[in-house]
């Protein structure tokens, strides 16, 4: 669309030619264009549809020209799309992500920008669309390996807890029996040694035992 040429340059014929072959040309490629692109009334009803939006609704233009913003996007009831065109007004533009229904009733994510534009003292919101389907997904699928890793990091912590305790124990078990039998070795007889030599050879095979479930969930994990 074009909005440089006054009304009185409309008087002057080669001035009135340019203009209309400008707004031609404009219209053609706004028509043939890859972005999705209408433009609506203050009412909501389309005044604008391009090629683009009519193959991602699944329309035809001339049933979108008599079609609303409700029709594609329930969420735009008369009162909501009366509250969010004041804010076009005012702000000049606006930006947000809502859901639209193509023809066949599938829904699908999208990212709308609308400016608000006077031409010739009428009013309208020229919109651009564009499918994000796909950038959800992305979404969705980075929060799951997100949380994934989140789950991950917590069965790690509580392992390493695990793993500390357990192993801290087993050190206690060694350590206090060893310091006995150091300190009493020429007082006790063999049989009152043998008890505390059997716990510390039972608490070094469970350390050993320990040490290889470590080695294995770290080898799983590098496999991962």
């Amino acid at each position: 669309m074009v909005f440089g040429n006054s009304i009185s340059d409309q008087r002057n014929p080669q001035v009135t030619l340019q203009t209309e072959e400008e707004l031609q040309l404009t219209k053609f490629l706004m028509d043939r264009g890859t972005d999705a692109i209408f433009c609506v009334a203050p009412d909501a009803h389309f005044l604008y549809v391009n090629d683009a939006i009519c193959r991602l609704l699944g329309y035809s233009r001339e049933e979108l020209l008599s079609m609303t913003m409700h029709d594609v996007d329930p969420d735009f009831s008369p009162k909501v799309w009366s509250e969010y065109w004041r804010t076009i007004k005012q702000q000049g533009s606006l930006y947000f992500e809502s859901l639209h229904l193509a023809k066949d009733d599938q829904s699908f994510p999208v990212e709308i920008a609308v400016t608000y534009l006077e031409f010739y003292g009428r009013e309208c919101g020229y919109i651009f669309v564009r499918d994000i389907t796909r950038r959800k997904q992305a979404e969705v699928e980075i929060r799951a390996t997100l949380q994934h890793e989140k789950e991950l990091g917590e069965q790690r912590a509580h392992f390493i807890s695990v793993f500390r305790h357990e192993f801290r124990n087993l050190l206690n078990i060694v350590s206090f029996s060893t310091s006995l039998l150091r300190r009493h070795s020429h007082q006790w007889t063999e049989e009152k040694k043998q008890p505390y030599i059997e716990r510390i050879r039972t608490a070094v095979e469970q350390l050993s035992q320990l040490l290889d479930q470590v080695k294995s969930s770290v080898e799983q994990k590098q496999e991962n």
